[in-house]
């Protein structure tokens, strides 16, 4: 998969995060399980492909690479590493919103 991360990928990895967990943690909230290693592994599989999967793809990429130990004294690392904390705030700015706006509905619709 040849896939480039964008502020673009990144937001919509957001979406699919919050439409993906909240929803899982209101169900959960519920009461819907009995036993509490069923909730765990339920739990790891959403973690798994709502959080972890749309990280690694659409906001780091697959083929990160990891950064020399002065990366801060070299202006083209200093420049990957910004636009990866940017990706990174869109996802995670991104999910709140989408979270907030569930977590709104949820509340007027009883």
């Amino acid at each position: 998969m040849n896939n480039q991360p964008s502020n673009r990928s990144a937001a919509f990895a957001g979406i699919w995060t919050g439409l993906g967990v909240l929803p899982y943690a209101i169900w959960s909230g519920s009461g819907a399980f009995s036993s509490g290693l069923a909730e765990n592994a339920l739990w790891l599989g959403v973690a798994a492909i709502f959080i972890f999967l749309p990280a690694v793809y659409f906001v780091v990429g697959p083929d990160g690479v990891a950064f020399s130990r002065n990366w801060v004294n070299n202006p083209v690392e200093r420049e990957k590493y910004l636009a990866l904390l940017t990706r990174m705030a869109a996802w995670i700015a991104t999910a709140a919103l989408v979270g907030g706006v569930l977590l709104m509905v949820q509340k007027s619709l009883g």
